[in-house]
């Protein structure tokens, strides 16, 4: 796992270091404070996945596929919708945080936490390669989009500036979780995942983010929508959402 994990590095750190190289450090700066914003969707996505792992390895092991699957949709599902709540209040989050000047950095929220997301799809793929110890393909997934990032980040930094980043970051982690997606089932030789909802859900989050990113300078339109979409989401799926934190609490308590 040394190349992986060294080519995660580069893929986590590349970014903010070509900033620097192609634009300077105040614009890295800008960058790195929309970032450790942005990358909470993946510290909560880490949490779960912590929690549900060994869930999910006894569970492949007894063969019970649409438990697996069920579980799956109910924590893509809860992440989709932390992602465009992340998104949407951004803005004000960078305001409270930092000052006027860092604003700017709203502009790479969107990316970095649909990156993120992302992220998540490929550990949840990634995770099954590992149980069945192929970590050859989980390396030469991670150098692969490691050196897509660097030949992105070359490209677009000097033209769009560190915004550019932030999309970079972005489409790798989407290539990455779509090379895990046909990886994993070749090597489980099944579906284990609802793969169809987990790329439907996905993709429309990430044109949901886009679209709210668009309505940063509206204040009152932009909660106005999220309150409705979250009180459509939680009138029609509370039970879901209850058993998937109900859920998450007992894997914890058993670890």
């Amino acid at each position: 796992m040394i190349p992986h994990s060294l080519a995660m590095i580069v893929l986590t750190q590349i970014d903010r270091l070509m900033i620097v190289k192609f634009i300077g450090n105040s614009e890295a700066g800008l960058y790195s404070f929309g970032f450790s914003y942005a990358v909470l969707m993946l510290i909560f996505s880490n949490a779960v996945l912590q929690a549900y792992n060994p869930w999910l390895y006894l569970t492949y092991e007894k063969n019970d596929i649409l438990s697996i699957k069920k579980s799956n949709k109910s924590i893509t599902s809860f992440l989709c919708i932390l992602t465009i709540i992340i998104i949407t209040i951004g803005p004000e989050v960078l305001f409270i945080l930092g000052t006027s000047e860092f604003m700017d950095a709203k502009w790479v929220i969107a990316p970095i936490a649909l990156g993120a997301l992302f992220q998540y799809v490929y550990n949840a793929y990634s995770s099954l390669e590992l149980y069945h110890k192929k970590t050859k393909i989980i390396a030469l997934g991670t150098i692969l989009t490691a050196l897509v990032n660097f030949g992105l980040n070359y490209t677009f930094i000097p033209i769009y500036g560190y915004y550019a980043a932030g999309y970079t970051t972005f489409i790798c982690y989407l290539l990455l979780a779509f090379f895990h997606l046909h990886a994993h089932r070749k090597i489980c030789n099944k579906t284990v995942f609802n793969d169809v909802f987990i790329w439907k859900a996905t993709i429309l989050t990430s044109i949901l983010g886009i679209i709210m990113t668009t309505l940063y300078p509206y204040f009152y339109l932009r909660y106005v929508i999220l309150f409705i979409f979250l009180f459509v989401l939680i009138s029609t799926k509370k039970i879901e959402i209850l058993n998937l934190f109900k859920f998450i609490k007992k894997q914890y308590v058993r670890n």
